[in-house]
């Protein structure tokens, strides 16, 4: 028997909305992640990318992550660890202490190693063996990275097509290592037909959307990261998104949070292998607007707010985040200090106060919106790519290469599911 533990898009050093979360993430970690290894005891825990939120994380911030890693190793010295760089971490940073974090038993695939002598990446780095510590049985991670350009041995000019090969080859890699041991794969990417979150029924796609829909043939579990939605790709039960440990925008009220225990016996995996723990943030999501999302009125909004529950005594250490929505004939230069006064002593935290269409976070000085003339963007919202060509060549001179496109395709594409998340 071999017990993985998957865990995902922790998102250290988020601020939410001007909301210091070190508390939250220290729950995630010690009260709710640590308990579960207490209690199920797994050979391996799985982190499968976006350990920070950004690629310069504050110095307390590392600090905690390094802090667990090391708790964990300390109390568990057989525990394998596994992560991944995911899409908000710098590759450089995680790998400058890559053989360092291996003497905790922490193994990090981030930049992906290439093989000189082949001119190639060295897919046989991407597979990690893991031991049952009571079985003796084993199973190998093909654990890939985020991949940037760079990453992947170019077959063309399709991100698709490359990624997929890459993924191809370090499965064969695995297969070649241990020909009889299951095949687990770990990755950070986005999924074609995956959810980016309940309340926002869109796929995730663009030019950097990867099909995985057939690896269930080929391998006997798929975690992935990258979307924080909890789901399984196209319906295949073992195809896998474990979701974000906490929510990282109100688009993702009503989304769970967690990790997932997998149970393999003698090599095999099903769904019954499969259990989901639920995750209580410390910090629920909550939205005051009408029951269609449509805004309400100032007064309507502040007398829902008088009928919340007192502020706690200790203080509002797990009072609810909350977005109101507010029409936007009520919204001027004081509603802000209004609805703060409105939440002084409400079991609640003021984070966004939307206007109308337009959301601003709490604190700030709702504006009039400007006139602007949707034709001049059209343009840009429907083809980003053809305006941005046209703008480079008027600056520069020249014409974008392929790795530019390429670059600028992924700034699109990323840039589209942060406008849907939020």
């Amino acid at each position: 028997m071999i017990k993985l533990l998957a865990t995902s898009d922790w998102h250290l050093g988020n601020v939410f909305h001007n909301q210091d979360r070190t508390l939250e993430f220290r729950h995630y970690l010690h009260d709710f992640l640590l308990k579960l290894i207490d209690e199920h005891r797994p050979d391996a825990l799985l982190v499968a990318g976006d350990v920070f939120d950004t690629r310069n994380p504050s110095p307390d911030i590392q600090r905690l992550y390094y802090d667990y890693l090391c708790q964990l190793h300390d109390r568990y010295p057989a525990l394998q660890i596994i992560v991944i760089a995911g899409n908000h971490d710098a590759p450089s940073r995680h790998t400058a202490k890559r053989k360092l974090l291996g003497l905790a038993n922490v193994h990090l695939r981030a930049l992906v190693e290439q093989d000189v002598k082949q001119g190639k990446p060295d897919y046989g780095d991407c597979v990690i063996t893991v031991n049952g510590n009571e079985s003796g049985e084993r199973l190998n991670v093909v654990a890939v990275p985020y991949l940037h350009p760079g990453d992947y041995e170019r077959i063309g000019t399709n991100y698709e097509k490359n990624v997929r090969n890459f993924i191809d080859n370090a499965l064969a890699k695995a297969r070649e290592v241990a020909p009889e041991a299951p095949i687990v794969l770990m990755a950070h990417l986005y999924a074609t037909g995956s959810l980016l979150n309940k309340t926002y029924r869109g796929m995730a796609g663009g030019s950097q959307q990867v099909d995985v829909g057939n690896l269930n043939r080929e391998i006997a579990l798929g975690v992935f990261g990258h979307i924080h939605h909890p789901q399984t790709i196209g319906g295949r039960w073992n195809l896998r998104y474990v979701g974000s440990a906490l929510p990282m925008s109100f688009s993702e009220v009503g989304s769970s949070h967690g990790a997932e225990l997998y149970t393999f016996h003698g090599g095999r995996l099903t769904p019954d292998d499969i259990k989901r723990f639920e995750y209580e943030p410390l910090h629920s999501l909550a939205v005051i607007e009408a029951d269609d999302g449509a805004p309400l009125p100032l007064k309507q909004i502040e007398k829902l707010i008088a009928s919340l529950q007192e502020a706690p005594q200790v203080g509002k250490a797990n009072s609810p985040y909350y977005k109101v929505v507010v029409k936007a004939e009520d919204c001027d230069d004081s509603t802000i200090r209004k609805l703060d006064t409105a939440f002084t002593n409400r079991n609640g935290i003021l984070c966004v106060v939307q206007k109308g269409s337009a959301t601003v976070s709490a604190g700030i000085r709702p504006e009039d919106n400007p006139a602007v003339d949707f034709s001049s963007i059209q343009n840009l919202i429907n083809d980003p790519m053809s305006v941005l060509e046209k703008r480079y060549e008027s600056v520069s001179g020249a014409q974008l290469n392929s790795t530019q496109r390429e670059l600028l395709q992924q700034a699109i594409d990323e840039a589209r599911v942060t406008l849907n998340n939020n």
